[in-house]
Parts: C-alpha cells; sequence; structure tokens
C-alpha cells in the first residue's frame, strides 16, 4: 500500500494539467506547447481545452490554467502571473474594406460585425473608447470564440474585433487588414494570464510552465506595448 501510494504521489508530481479556452488554445499555446514538451520531457503534458464554469478555475481538477486577468469571481486561494494584453483593433479582408469603402470608422456603422462572445464586450470596448465613430455594438453576427469569429471575417463575412496578439498570423499575411490600425485599445477583459492554486504555485512542475510561457510571451508583451505607444 505505501509503495502503490508512493506511485500515485510520483505520477501526480510528473503530469501536468493544463487548462486553456479554445480561442487561446488554437492561437497561442498548440503552436508552441512542443516547445515546452521537449524543453522538460520530465512532464506528462495533459492539455483541456475549455471553457471555465461560472465559478472559474478550479485548483483541484487542473494545475494551472490560462484566463482573463478582468475574470469577476475569481477565487482568492488563487496566484495569477499576466502573459500579455489583449489589445483590440477591428479587421477584416481587404476585399470586405475596399467594398464597403472603409475609408472612415464611421462606415463601420454599415458593416456586418462579427463577435467573440454573446456579450459582444469585444465590441463595446473598442466603441466606448472610441466614442464618436456612431457603431452599435448590439448589432452583428455572435460566435463561440475569437478563432471562429476571425475565420469567419477570413471567409468575408464582416469585421472582426481583432486581437493583435491572437490573430497577428492573418494581419502579418495580410488576409486580413485593419482599416483604421492606430484605433487600438486595451480589452476591458484585461490580460492573457495564467492561473494556479496557491497550494501548487511553486511546485516544480508549475513553475516549469509559468517560467517557459512567460519567456515565450516576452515577443507578444514587446509587440502590444509597440501597438499601444508607437
Amino acid at each position: 500500500m505505501i509503495g502503490r501510494a508512493a506511485e500515485e504521489v510520483s505520477a501526480d508530481a510528473n503530469e501536468l494539467r493544463i487548462v486553456c479556452p479554445p480561442g487561446t488554445s488554437i492561437r497561442w499555446l498548440l503552436p508552441k506547447l512542443e516547445g515546452f514538451r521537449e524543453a522538460h520531457p520530465e512532464f506528462n503534458v495533459s492539455l483541456t481545452t475549455d471553457f471555465y464554469p461560472d465559478g472559474g478555475f478550479d485548483p483541484i481538477n487542473a494545475d494551472i490554467g490560462f484566463s482573463i486577468s478582468n475574470f469577476s469571481n475569481r477565487s482568492h486561494d488563487l496566484e495569477v502571473q499576466t502573459l500579455f494584453p489583449i489589445i483590440l483593433t477591428p479587421a477584416c479582408t481587404p476585399d470586405y474594406r475596399c467594398n464597403m469603402s472603409l475609408k472612415s470608422p464611421e462606415a463601420l456603422a454599415d458593416c456586418e460585425l462579427l463577435h467573440e462572445t454573446r456579450s459582444h464586450s469585444d465590441w463595446k470596448t473598442w466603441v466606448g473608447a472610441f466614442r464618436d465613430v456612431g457603431v452599435d455594438p448590439a448589432k452583428g453576427q455572435d460566435f463561440p470564440n475569437i478563432d471562429i469569429a476571425t475565420k469567419a471575417a477570413v471567409m468575408g463575412v464582416g469585421v472582426v474585433m481583432a486581437d493583435l496578439v491572437l490573430c497577428r498570423e492573418e494581419l502579418q499575411s495580410g488576409t486580413l487588414v485593419a482599416p483604421f490600425p492606430d484605433m487600438v485599445c486595451k480589452s476591458s477583459d484585461g490580460d492573457i494570464c495564467l492561473l494556479a492554486g496557491r497550494h501548487k504555485w511553486h511546485s516544480p512542475k508549475v513553475e516549469a510552465f509559468r517560467s517557459w510561457a512567460y519567456e515565450i510571451a516576452e515577443a507578444d508583451r514587446f509587440a502590444a506595448e509597440q501597438f499601444l505607444h508607437g
């Protein structure tokens, strides 16, 4: 019995259970995760791509998770580490920009707005930052996450409120363009961050992942600052 218990403790110490919502998983974590596995072969990585329930991150069922820093119902027993800010600006295909004559932000009032959540917090935040544009953030189509909303924009359906870090591939390739590149703002959701229970925060597996993720995100933090401050 003692031997079996020791094996279970050892297995738990070597298994890293990560929870990351779909959009951040697909657009940030998954393309990079093999790098962590190569750097730390001693850990068995298990990734769940799911949203958190109303209670937020559960430190019992996972070792570490990705979230937004302004999550309203977060437990006080969690440690938080910021990775990179969420910077927003409208984006669409070059053809859509041309067809809709997006020469001024006021023209967005006639466009199909694409939302990554039912709350429309993305567009509400941007319209709140630039109040004179005359855009109604209540209109448009709802999608379950930023990845699907962005793919709809790539298909020419409308204008997505792009996250300049998570949508970097489309913006750099020119698949999507930002019609008003100087009109950027931080999300009301805060930053993309890591969460873990206090009792696990300094465990070897969580510390290894936190250090790796923070280092990998350095380029994203730098790019975000450039977008905000030129």
